[in-house]
């Protein structure tokens, strides 16, 4: 989900930030290659999926 241009509100701009942060994590990015479940870069891009939720969620309400 991407908030629209014009929208500035803090849940806007929060959306914003963790989808950038989700689409520039070195997991997705595929600079790592394949990764275990387990490790810390694992546990940021789930924290960062994590964040992106929480982010939509606060953006639909």
């Amino acid at each position: 989900m991407r908030p629209a241009r014009n929208d500035h509100s803090p849940a806007a701009e929060e959306l914003r930030a963790a989808n950038h942060a989700l689409a520039t994590d070195p997991v997705n990015t595929g600079q790592l290659g394949t990764v275990d479940l387990t490790s810390p870069a694992a546990q940021q891009n789930l924290n960062a999926q994590d964040r992106v939720r929480a982010a939509e969620a606060a953006y639909r309400s």
